[in-house]
């Protein structure tokens, strides 16, 4: 299971391109266990290509691959 926070600034969640309204807080999400990138990609954009999604969720927090930890914090991509 995977907990929604805000925290910092960067980008809203999503996947669909642009960046966060200035003010705005970004939305990061919180690994849960046995949770793919794939997964957190189609939960956030389900209608999206989850291959953009989790290529984008990748670049935003400079991960060298898929490869998630439960607990760990990601930034997700601007809708």
């Amino acid at each position: 299971m995977a907990f929604w926070l805000t925290a910092g600034p960067g980008a809203q969640a999503g996947g669909r391109g642009g960046e966060a309204p200035p003010g705005a807080p970004p939305e990061t999400v919180v690994v849960g266990p046995g949770e793919t990138l794939w997964d957190i990609a189609v939960r956030d954009d389900p209608e999206g290509d989850p291959r953009i999604t989790v290529r984008r969720i990748a670049d935003l927090n400079g991960l060298p691959d898929s490869i998630v930890q439960p607990g760990q914090q990601l930034r997700m991509p601007a809708r």
